[in-house]
This record gives C-alpha cells, sequence and structure tokens, in this order.
C-alpha cells in the first residue's frame, strides 16, 4: 500500500494532538521544532522504494519502565497505521546479553552488558536509550555489569517484525562520549544465524539446509567506542560465506566487506543514517547474483561503494543495537551513564 502522499498524519492517527501542536504526552508534532530539528518523511524519498511500511516520530513521552507498554502494548502490526507514523517498537528482554558475553573466556573484567527496555524512554520527540553500568547486577559470577539497549521497530506481523528489500532511515545522535560502548544497528536474518544454517543463495548438498554457509548480517552505523577516536562505518556479512573462507576464495574473500565514514556517532550532532537494500538472487546456472544491491548513506551521501555479490537475502530485523566493545581485553568503563537519541525511524520498499 503505497503512503498516501503528503497528508499530515494527525489527520490519520492524531494521538492526542492539542492546538499548540503538542501531544497529551508531551511530544512534538512533525514541524521540526522539537526533536532533532529534521522532519521525519511523510512519505517516501526515493523512487525505488516507492511504499511505506513502517515510520515512528517518537510523538508521545514516556517515562523509563514504560516504554514498552506505550509504543507496543497489546498491538499487532498494521500497515496503514505503520506507514503513518505510529509503528510498533519493541525490545530485546533482559533475558537476551550482548555480544561480549559470547566470549567470557576472553574478557579481562568478565564484565558484559544486559540488554534492558527499562532503560528506554521518550522526551520531546525523542526516544533515549539509556546505557549505564549497575554495580549490583549479578551475571556470571561476577558483580557489576553494563544494562545496555536494543530497541527493534516492528517492520511486519512476522515475531520480531522482518523485511526483504527496504530502504530503512534513522535519525540518531549521541551527545556524551561513552568509552568501552559501541553502536552495531544491524538487520539480522529470519533464521536467526548469520554464519551457519543458510535458507538462501547457493545450494550445496552436503549442508543440512541445502544451502551454503550462513544468511549474512548488515551492520550500519557501527562504531566502537563512542568517543573522539573513532568514526562509523558499515559492514556487509555476505550471504553463504564460509568461517573457512580466505582473502583467495572467490566472492567471499574475507567473508564481509566494509566501509568507513568520516562522521563520529558521538561527535554531538544529529545525523541521518540510511541504507538500501536489493535481495535479488542467485542463478545456479551461470552461477552469478542477479539485481542485488547494498549501499549506504549519511545525510544524504553514500559511504563507500555499492555492493553487488552476495549480498544477505533473507528476510531481517533492523534492531538498534547498542552494547559494550568488541575490546575484549578493554575492562568496561563503570562511570558510562549516557543516552544515545534517535528522531525517528522510516523504512520504506520496492
Amino acid at each position: 500500500m503505497p503512503f498516501p502522499g503528503t497528508q499530515d498524519i494527525r489527520t490519520l492517527f492524531p494521538r492526542g494532538f492539542n492546538a499548540s501542536g503538542t501531544g497529551s504526552g508531551g511530544g512534538s508534532d512533525t514541524d521540526g521544532t522539537v526533536g532533532s530539528g529534521t522532519v521525519m518523511p511523510a512519505s517516501p524519498v526515493n523512487p525505488a522504494f516507492p511504499t511505506r511500511i513502517y515510520g515512528q516520530d517518537f510523538l508521545t513521552d514516556c517515562n523509563r519502565g514504560s516504554f514498552l507498554a506505550t509504543y507496543k502494548g497489546s498491538r499487532t502490526y498494521n500497515l496503514a497505521e505503520a506507514a503513518a507514523g505510529n509503528g510498533i517498537m519493541d525490545a530485546y528482554p533482559t533475558t537476551y546479553h550482548d555480544t561480549r558475553s559470547k566470549h567470557v573466556s576472553e574478557l579481562v573484567d568478565g564484565r558484559y552488558g544486559m540488554y534492558d527496555p527499562g532503560g528506554l524512554s521518550v522526551s520531546n520527540s525523542v526516544m533515549h536509550q539509556r546505557i549505564w553500568f549497575d554495580p549490583t547486577l549479578v551475571m556470571g559470577g561476577v558483580t557489576g555489569h553494563m544494562r545496555v539497549s536494543c530497541p527493534v521497530p516492528k517492520l511486519s506481523a512476522t515475531s520480531w517484525g522482518y523485511v526483504g528489500s527496504s530502504r530503512v532511515s534513522v535519525r540518531a545522535r549521541c551527545v556524551t562520549p561513552m568509552p568501552t560502548i559501541k553502536v552495531a544497528w544491524l538487520g539480522w536474518p529470519q533464521n536467526n544465524a548469520s554464519t551457519t544454517k543458510a535458507t538462501a543463495g547457493i545450494p550445496d548438498s552436503t549442508s543440512p539446509t541445502g544451502f551454503r554457509g550462513g544468511d549474512g548480517e548488515l551492520d550500519w552505523p557501527e562504531q566502537d567506542p563512542l568517543t573522539s577516536s573513532d568514526t562509523c562505518g558499515w559492514f556487509m556479512h555476505k550471504q553463504n560465506a564460509l568461517s573457512s573462507d580466505t582473502n583467495s576464495t572467490p566472492i567471499y574473500g574475507n567473508k564481509q566487506t566494509s566501509g568507513r565514514s568520516t562522521v563520529n556517532f558521538a561527535d554531538g550532532q544529529w545525523h541521518t543514517y540510511t541504507w538500501e537494500r536489493i535481495v535479488g538472487s542467485y542463478n545456479t546456472s551461470t552461477k552469478t547474483w542477479v539485481g542485488q544491491s547494498w549501499k549506504c548513506f549519511v545525510d544524504g551521501v553514500q559511504i563507500g561503494t555499492t555492493q553487488t555479490q552476495a549480498v544477505p537475502m533473507t528476510p531481517m530485523r533492523y534492531a538498534l543495537q547498542t552494547e559494550t566493545t568488541l575490546s575484549y581485553s578493554t575492562p568496561l568503563n563503570t562511570s558510562v551513564d549516557g543516552d544515545v537519541e534517535v528522531d525517528w525511524i522510516t523504512v520504506d520498499v520496492p
């Protein structure tokens, strides 16, 4: 269903707007006067992705601890509602631990992160992801860990909300640098296995799933750590790549490809991070990838080159994963208590 032109979303889902332009919960309207100052596009901006399937402008304020009740509740995915700017937001529960937790034997301090939706809140049309060290949190026999955050926009009716070819945009910033904290906002495959158990791509009769390797992963923006010492980049973990692939393996050399921007995610400035993915297909006769592309942009400027080979093909969820550093020899900074802020999210499809 194409989004209805430039119609003001308040006429579709008013959500408590009053004459002053503020919602009953205190959030702004879409004139950009509150939030980042850049209006969420009311309709798709790239003709190659003409259909809006998701938007979230965070128009309703909520305190920490009430985010999921406010932005998810008991609702189920509704395309018209999501396209009009009131999409469901979910978040990883406290039973999920971050990437660093998978490498406990390598950690110098034994500390990692627990995803905690209780740290999410909204004020003045901005979602806040609070990241903080909790000295009382016990995991893995160690006292003191980070409470981290991973909100997930629900892009379809499937579980977390998965989508194939798509244009994903998010406007965000990190005001206060956070040592030993990273962002890895990513597309994660529906089969929950980026490096094994592929469900698409190159056939392989020796594989239990019938395909070579895994279904890949897309990361943009990614920066580790959130300090002035780094800039954000993109990483594409290739469709059907194997852990045994080397630099000399055709197509799959190094198993992933990457590019880096000049933008520091933690520079305190608002930036719009966008990716565009066309799934395409694999031709088993010619043994070539057909019609694929993945490219990344910051503030409308493309970063690096367009990827056209071994682009992940399966539906993916988009997870705003803010977690602890992957520098396992670096102890976590126990003074961290900061926010990553998100003004709006949109997702359009062909």
